[in-house]
């Protein structure tokens, strides 16, 4: 296949169902940037061959319908959250919260039936969610350190959102919103929230949908997607059993880690440094 420049080649690539591996050759800085900004693939190449991913440096999975199931890349830093349980407990986190929004829901939190112990947890979570997205998830991390190439694994969020069952318990339901507010723009479905805690977290920006079970499946049908379940829920069911829906459906935990994994899909980067030229120096979105 032909295009007449950089920006409809990447249109092409990126019109297929499947993204999981990706490659470019160019010895140009603001070329393989735009490519970068804009591939949709799991594991991305410049300047080498798009096959033979090695473990850790390379650490392998695809996005779309390259990706099937609650998982992480195979041999990369979370593969191993993907394959146990997790049981929740006093997380060492310290970063402060330093957010006003999750500073007036823990406010919300005390004045609520949590008991004090509850409500120190939710502290330690929104310390740990914060933690994870500002020193885990936006940074781009190079394990192999290898001065010939980079090998770069980055984060994207994800379509992830997050539904509230009706049997969650208070403290389930206020950790739920606790990752709502670190990340930010996120999309809530329950099917009630008390009218103070509506108002506040729809204030701040999270988008909260009041629906039922049968209006929650019957999106999830019409748009399949990743999900975070708090709460009892049955996998068998057809709408929730289609390969293109992933449902994270674990116990809570303090890990902002843990808890946030769902909302970012990942992305390794490796760039071999070229025969006449290194190109990859001036690249704004990989400095390390």
């Amino acid at each position: 296949m032909t295009a007449k420049n950089l920006e409809q080649a990447i249109r092409i690539q990126n019109s297929v169902d499947y993204g999981l591996t990706a490659g470019l050759h160019s010895l140009s800085p603001e070329e393989i940037n735009l490519w970068l900004r804009k591939v949709e693939a799991g594991n991305v190449y410049v300047n080498r061959g798009i096959t033979g991913a090695i473990v850790r440096r390379q650490a392998f999975g695809g996005w779309k319908k390259s990706s099937v199931g609650p998982t992480a890349k195979a041999g990369g830093p979370n593969y191993l959250f993907c394959l146990t349980d997790w049981k929740s407990t006093s997380n060492l986190a310290k970063e402060p919260i330093g957010s006003k929004k999750l500073e007036e829901l823990m406010v919300m939190a005390t004045a609520s039936e949590l008991t004090d112990l509850e409500v120190e947890s939710l502290v330690r979570a929104a310390q740990s969610d914060l933690a994870a997205i500002n020193q885990y998830f936006t940074i781009p991390q190079d394990e192999s350190g290898l001065s010939v190439e980079i090998n770069a694994l980055r984060y994207f969020r994800s379509d992830c959102t997050i539904r509230i069952q009706a049997d969650a318990s208070d403290y389930q339901i206020m950790r739920a919103l606790v990752t709502a507010l670190a990340l930010g723009k996120s999309e809530v479905s329950t099917q009630k929230l008390p009218d103070r805690i509506l108002k506040f977290v729809r204030k701040a920006g999270v988008s909260v949908k009041i629906e039922d079970s049968t209006q929650w499946l019957n999106s999830v049908k019409q748009q399949p997607r990743r999900l975070r379940v708090i709460g009892q829920v049955d996998l068998r069911l057809p709408e929730l059993a289609n390969p293109d829906v992933a449902v994270y459906s674990g116990e809570q935990t303090e890990s902002g880690i843990i808890e946030l994994l769902p909302f970012f899909k990942e992305q390794a980067v490796s760039i071999t440094a070229h025969r006449f030229g290194n190109p990859a120096r001036h690249l704004s979105l990989l400095r390390l």
